[in-house]
């Protein structure tokens, strides 16, 4: 329309086309903008499902946090517990072992006490026979003798009815040899002279003779004799073992076994009688005084006893003796 020159129509055809190109440009900006806010809003709809993602991270990470911290706690505190208890409990272990040995050792310090006392009254005892022996050999028997010589030379020399004289001389021998016997039996002669063995068979015939009990002696390998010392401690082991079956037992026999081996000897005392229940009569002197005498040749004994079934007492001497 312009060419031919067709102005108006050329005008209006151009105001058409601006008015169509204003319109496109308007419906593509539109569309642009409308795409641009549906990218914002699916861009802000993102960002908040992010945001509530993180937040929900978060917190669950913070929970997760917190259980930990809270877990380690308590786990930290029990094991606190636990170490304070276990430590709280070792002390007491500590502390009652500690008592239980500090009351052992009173124990064993009342127990050496004991036989120490023991063992110095048996040696004073022992101490004591002797010079009671000696006494009774030295000075009541030389008097006797000096008295019974008196009377044989008056017997000599005197007269007629001399009966009495007689009787009383007579006497005066029974005393003499008495003196002799309670000298020998208190200082052991057979044992001094002849050893431990012929000791404890005079022993066993002298019980024996009282025809209320039969008392027999075993042996084996008692050849050599032993210290004198250790002889006087087994034979008054045996004559207390042997003084019990008299006093407690009802026995009506009895029987002493020694056995001698290469740096041992066992000393077995049995009999037949009514017997006793070993820890009711643990206390007694009699049983003291035999321990003592063991413990100090470093020996150890047993008792085995029932009601009616007898007693056997045996007696191990483990250490070497020394021969004579």
């Amino acid at each position: 329309f312009e060419l031919i020159g067709a102005w108006d129509m050329a005008i209006q055809y151009k105001e058409r086309s601006f008015l169509m190109e204003r319109h496109l440009f308007n419906e593509n900006r539109i569309k642009s903008i409308d795409e641009m806010e549906i990218q914002y809003e699916t861009e802000k709809t993102k960002r908040k499902l992010t945001n509530e993602s993180l937040l929900r991270t978060r917190a669950i990470f913070q929970k997760n946090i917190f259980i930990g911290l809270s877990l380690t706690a308590v786990m930290m505190a029990l094991f606190i517990f636990i170490y304070f208890r276990q430590k709280q409990q070792a002390a007491r272990t500590i502390a009652q072992q500690q008592e239980k040995i500090h009351r052992q050792q009173i124990e064993e310090l009342l127990k050496t006490q004991e036989l120490t006392a023991i063992n110095a009254m048996l040696e004073g005892q022992e101490n004591e026979r002797l010079r009671i022996a000696r006494d009774l050999h030295d000075r009541l028997g030389n008097l006797l003798t000096t008295v019974k010589w008196s009377f044989e030379n008056y017997l000599e020399t005197a007269g007629k009815n001399l009966e009495p004289l007689v009787k009383a001389n007579e006497t005066i021998d029974e005393a003499c040899h008495e003196v002799r016997r309670i000298a020998h039996n208190m200082v052991s002669g057979v044992l001094t002279n002849f050893g431990l063995v012929p000791a404890l068979q005079e022993l066993a015939r002298t019980i024996s003779a009282g025809q209320k009990i039969r008392m027999n002696i075993f042996t084996s390998g008692m050849v050599d004799r032993i210290d004198p010392s250790v002889e006087i401690t087994i034979y008054r082991i045996v004559q207390e073992l042997a003084g019990n079956i008299l006093k407690h037992s009802r026995a009506t026999e009895a029987n002493i076994q020694l056995t001698r081996l290469p740096g041992a000897l066992n000393i077995t005392v049995e009999d037949n009688g009514s017997g006793f229940d070993p820890l009711e009569r643990s206390t007694g002197m009699g049983l003291k005084n035999i321990k003592a005498r063991i413990q100090a040749l470093q020996g150890e004994f047993h008792i085995d006893s029932r009601q009616g079934n007898g007693t056997t007492v045996m007696v191990d001497l483990p250490a070497p003796f020394k021969q004579v």
